[in-house]
């Protein structure tokens, strides 16, 4: 079966789950109206169930976080990223593997924007030993954020502009030996609807030494249906340094049968085609994505 039929039985069978959906959103706003740190300053998540993997979209579908050499210092240099969005960059050149660590960090952050935990905790939910040299790389890691500024401009008109570090500080606490991180709570414009995605973790680990194959299932898991897109495109998006357009596409197939292998481990679906350089993919989205997915038929329907 193609990829647009296997769309068409999707569409039918999101219209069957409307009703679940439906009942799932309005829980959801009534638990958030009764909420009252959803309006305290240093809330950076919304009223969701808090799991690991909460990542904003913008982060996922640019080269911010992307495959490239890490060893970089920048000076408000111009990174790709979507339609509608400008970022640059000044200070270290941020790759997959901060990205991984945000992750832990933000699921610890709950919603608020302070983190405290143990080295040995940090580093379990990485599952990583708590080893010396794991010390020693998630220690780079909190120098490198640190030290770096991101300015995103916002020209879709969604509240996503900002300019700042991801992280204001780090500090240990002598008593408990407990480490406390302070994220920015600006932070949290980019957590706002449907700004940000949820990532299956089981999926994520098992892609954690390939980090094209670890940039693609971030890009793909922040879209329900994501559009075709061209290799070219998707060269710039990643942040990839190679200039040989046709190894990265063996690469980028490489990466998408490590995907696909990892969803069907985890019993779901990521179907994907090449054809004329353009890239299409049809994956399991989550329930969230689904129910978005409904309310814009049904808006486009009126």
């Amino acid at each position: 079966m193609s990829i647009s039929s296997e769309l068409g039985l999707l569409d039918e069978r999101k219209s069957k789950s409307l009703a679940y959906l439906t009942d799932r959103f309005d829980a959801r706003a009534k638990e958030k109206n009764q909420n009252p740190t959803t309006n305290n300053l240093t809330v950076i998540f919304p009223p969701w169930p808090k799991i690991i993997g909460a990542m904003p979209n913008l982060f996922l579908r640019s080269a911010l976080f992307g495959i490239g050499s890490s060893n970089k210092l920048l000076q408000r240099e111009k990174i790709t990223a979507p339609n509608g969005y400008e970022i640059c960059v000044t200070g270290n050149k941020l790759t997959t593997s901060d990205l991984k660590y945000l992750d832990v960090l933000f699921s610890l952050a709950s919603n608020e924007n302070i983190c405290e935990f143990t080295i040995y905790r940090f580093l379990k939910l990485m599952s990583k030993t708590d080893s010396m040299e794991n010390r020693k790389n998630l220690k780079k890691f909190f120098s490198r954020v640190i030290a770096t500024s991101i300015e995103v401009l916002d020209k879709k008109g969604t509240n996503q502009s900002y300019e700042g570090s991801i992280i204001i500080d780090k500090k240990l606490n002598e008593i408990t030996g407990t480490t406390i991180v302070t994220l920015n709570p600006h932070l949290r414009r980019f957590f706002q609807r449907t700004g940000f995605t949820l990532l299956n973790q089981n999926i994520s680990l098992e892609l954690k030494r390939h980090p094209l194959a670890q940039w693609l299932f971030g890009y793909y898991s922040s879209h329900a249906r994501p559009y075709p897109i061209l290799i070219k495109t998707m060269h710039e998006l990643c942040g990839s340094e190679s200039e040989n357009i046709d190894s990265f596409t063996q690469c980028v197939k490489i990466a998408l049968k490590k995907i696909s292998i990892a969803y069907t481990k985890h019993g779901k679906t990521f179907n994907w085609e090449i054809k004329d350089d353009l890239v299409s993919v049809l994956r399991t989205a989550t329930n969230s994505q689904n129910r978005n997915v409904i309310k814009n038929m049904y808006r486009k329907a009126k």
